[in-house]
């Protein structure tokens, strides 16, 4: 049974080896429209599903990644994420032909691998008036969001290490296994 154990940890410890060996995260970008040009997401200032893209740079200012918000499969909560990322210093520019940034996203982010993805907020204010259209507001809270992110990432995890350490065990021993017959002793006859 004391071998089974081992075998069991050792398993549980390749597999947060692979994990922590990917050294992938990612970063999010959040869009809203900022009314009233104060740099801070208001209850009244609905998320962005569309008319914003970024580019992803890197440490040294260079182009590694360009998405649009639309494409995005979180775009109707104004999230555009980049991910696979390796750990380090990112920055988001906004690419936009209809909107123009209220706030400054100069600043970057630091993905670290494991923790929940930074994210940059971005208020954004219409160049034409038809682009007011395009704002949506949304209901769920932001909190809520990161959440159900960071919940499916854990649940992929705990499958990744159930999964690796079923096939550690299923592995072959260096004993075969045999099965023994059992005898029956009848008493008294």
């Amino acid at each position: 049974m004391g071998r089974l154990r081992m075998l069991a940890l050792a398993g549980l410890l390749f597999c947060s080896a692979v994990l922590n060996a990917q050294d992938v995260g990612q970063i999010c970008l959040f869009a809203y429209a900022d009314w009233n040009e104060d740099g801070a997401r208001d209850r009244d200032e609905p998320a962005l599903n569309q008319g914003i893209g970024a580019d992803l740079l890197n440490a040294q200012g260079i182009t590694i990644a360009s998405r649009l918000l639309v494409d995005s499969p979180f775009a109707t909560n104004g999230l555009l994420c980049f991910s696979q990322l390796a750990a380090g210093d990112y920055r988001l520019r906004l690419t936009s032909a209809a909107y123009a940034a209220t706030t400054d996203i100069a600043e970057g982010a630091t993905v670290v691998v494991g923790e929940p993805p930074p994210r940059i907020d971005i208020g954004v204010l219409p160049l034409f008036e038809d682009s007011r259209a395009h704002a949506h507001s949304t209901d769920h809270t932001d909190g809520a969001i990161v959440g159900l992110l960071l919940a499916a990432g854990a649940l992929a995890t705990a499958l990744l290490l159930a999964g690796a350490t079923f096939a550690l065990l299923a592995t072959k021993s260096t004993r075969p296994f045999h099965l023994r017959p059992t005898v029956r002793r009848e008493r008294g006859r």
